[in-house]
């Protein structure tokens, strides 16, 4: 849609990115021997406990993420490129679209740490694969239809939107499961 400009602003989004996603994994991995060691003891409690600090704990920093991106969107930018290039505009004014995914980032990164630490493999695969490949890629050849240049920024957040969603639904599943155990 943009040529070398666009690509070259985007991948200003991809550079920043990794430093976004290593502190929710952070959160994730760091939670996870906790999650899978009440489980297996059978503390049902213990293991909400943990994953709903987890979650808020990345929630929050998704939240910060986001602000700081928003607001200070210029200055990140010119951390990877010069304000003479016309990839810097570009991706000065589609940053702030791409940060509004960074909270449900967060969730996403979490809750497949959770999945997994409670045994439940076939949803945190299937979270991973359908965040990672499936609303990426529906979202990236749709979205440019709908909003123009931004849909190619909201491409992402959009997918990780869904991706939220459906871990909601899956969640609210094998939380009444875990409610209808007579482990406390």
């Amino acid at each position: 849609y943009l040529g070398e400009d666009g690509v070259a602003a985007f991948s200003i989004a991809c550079y920043f990115f990794p430093i976004i996603f290593m502190l929710y994994n952070a959160i994730g991995q760091s939670a996870q021997p906790i999650l899978s060691y009440n489980y297996g003891a059978g503390y049902v409690s213990r293991v909400k406990e943990t994953f709903r600090l987890a979650l808020f704990t990345a929630i929050g920093c998704g939240l910060v993420f986001t602000i700081i991106t928003i607001l200070f969107s210029p200055q990140i930018v010119s951390l990877f490129i010069d304000a003479s290039y016309p990839a810097y505009q570009i991706a000065v004014s589609g940053l702030p679209l791409f940060a509004t995914g960074f909270v449900f980032f967060a969730i996403n990164i979490v809750s497949i740490c959770y999945f997994q630490s409670i045994k439940q493999e076939r949803p945190a695969i299937w979270i991973t694969v359908l965040r990672g490949f499936v609303f990426m890629e529906i979202a990236l050849i749709y979205l440019p239809f709908i909003f123009d240049t931004s849909g190619i920024w909201l491409a992402i957040p959009i997918a990780e939107l869904l991706t939220t969603c459906l871990i909601l639904l899956i969640y609210r599943r094998y939380d009444s499961k875990a409610n209808s155990l007579s482990i406390t």
